[in-house]
């Protein structure tokens, strides 16, 4: 009984954890002055790249690929 009762605590803390740390990923807005994007394999995405090289040696080790933001012009204009 002890024992099921520690894998439902451990398995809501881990529950929650996960969660916790989906919402941060999520809520966290990129910068408008990145032009890189990283498309992961997950289907997540992260515009805070400056340049190509730095999108792609992101995405080397964890499968995806980098693509322009789609608004670069505006980008450029704020700089």
């Amino acid at each position: 009984m002890e024992r099921m009762a520690l894998r439902v605590a451990i398995a809501a803390g881990v529950s929650a954890a996960a969660l916790g740390a989906a919402s941060a990923m999520t809520t966290t807005a990129a910068p408008k002055n990145t032009e890189w994007c990283a498309i992961y394999r997950t289907g997540s995405e992260s515009c805070n790249f400056y340049t190509q090289e730095q999108c792609t040696a992101n995405v080397s080790g964890l499968g995806g690929f980098c693509r322009m933001s789609y608004y670069p012009a505006e980008a450029k204009r704020r700089i």
